[in-house]
């Protein structure tokens, strides 16, 4: 047996209080005749039978409830955070002809959200800054549209790419959704390039700042995007209102990001997978790589999505409050009051 409460916790509380105040002034009363303190004709018992009446209440309010049964049932929410790099160097051409790194991880957001069912979905995008343009939600629509109107960071403010600059804010978002629901499912995707150009040791940055995020993590998995031999970067500038294309103000220049180290040349710019596969392996997930070549939910499907699925349909047990027997319990109590008391009466009038 268990019990699932028919009011709020608060309300119960009040309710169980004045029920228990009533059974010690009842167990007083039945005291104060055992030593006849007081004068009366009614009898223990019958005082007794007004404490059973009570406790009975008390427990229908508690809500008894019984296992009747085993179905298939959701389990608590599965949440699923993406978390999206949108330095300048995933404008980089190299995910298909004409089709940045940015363009990739979107087209692959999309498909992810498709993989899931009953899941939350939420979005973080980091650049010189880390912020949550999505919280956890429902609505897998709002997200894609989200998605659909993500773009590069402007270039005239990049400061350059620091990989771990996201941890504290996945951290929060992590830690909000699981004291949401102790035993919620967090899964988060982590889409970048893996370069990290800011920091001691920028090459190979030590990831400690993604050790308090550890334990909020259940799934998910780091997805690389980029080639070794490196493609230039086109710029993502905010031009004048003659050069707008229709309405947006953000426009990718015909020209490319030029490298002062190397004489004015075009930047190039490459994945890294010594940084992925390293952040990948800190957070318990496994890291993938994606090209335009590359079907990735065959990948996820098999490591996280099924598993995922499954828990949400796993059996439960089918628990239903039952207080009938209660009731009825009760119903025959207040007959017998209802007995005594037309009794009394009686002889009172008799009298």
């Amino acid at each position: 047996m268990t019990v699932q409460l028919f009011f709020p916790l608060w309300l119960t509380i009040i309710f169980i209080s004045f029920i228990l105040l009533g059974l010690a002034a009842i167990f007083i009363k039945i005291w104060e005749i055992k030593k006849d303190y007081i004068a009366t004709d009614a009898k223990p018992l019958d005082w007794l039978r007004r404490a059973l009446i009570l406790l009975l209440i008390g427990f229908i309010i508690l809500g008894p409830s019984w296992q009747v049964g085993e179905a298939l049932q959701p389990q608590p929410q599965t949440n699923v955070l993406f978390v999206v790099d949108r330095t300048g160097s995933m404008n980089a051409e190299d995910f298909a002809a004409n089709k940045s790194r940015l363009d990739g991880a979107k087209d692959d957001m999309k498909k992810i959200i498709n993989l899931y069912t009953d899941a939350q979905f939420g979005l973080i995008t980091f650049d010189s800054v880390a912020i949550t343009q999505v919280p956890l939600t429902y609505d897998s629509s709002g997200v894609i549209s989200y998605i659909n109107a993500l773009t590069p960071q402007i270039t005239k403010y990049s400061q350059g790419t620091k990989i771990d600059i996201s941890a504290s804010e996945i951290g929060n978002d992590l830690r909000a959704a699981r004291i949401a629901n102790s035993k919620s499912k967090n899964f988060i995707y982590f889409l970048s390039d893996g370069e990290n150009n800011v920091g001691d040791n920028a090459a190979n940055p030590q990831l400690s700042a993604f050790d308090t995020v550890k334990d909020y993590i259940d799934g998910g998995a780091v997805i690389g995007y980029g080639s070794l031999q490196g493609s230039k970067i086109k710029p993502y500038n905010f031009n004048s209102q003659s050069d707008r294309i229709g309405k947006n103000q953000d426009v990718i220049t015909s020209e490319y990001i030029k490298d002062p180290a190397k004489g004015g040349q075009d930047a190039i710019s490459k994945i890294n997978p010594v940084v992925l596969t390293a952040l990948a392996k800190d957070l318990s997930l496994q890291y993938f790589y994606s090209d335009s070549k590359i079907d990735l939910t065959n990948f996820i499907n098999v490591s996280n999505v099924e598993q995922v699925n499954l828990l949400q349909r796993d059996l439960m047990p089918i628990i239903q409050p039952t207080v009938w027997p209660f009731e009825l319990l009760i119903g025959l109590l207040v007959i017998w009051e209802f007995y005594h008391f037309v009794n009394m009466a009686v002889s009172t009038r008799g009298i």
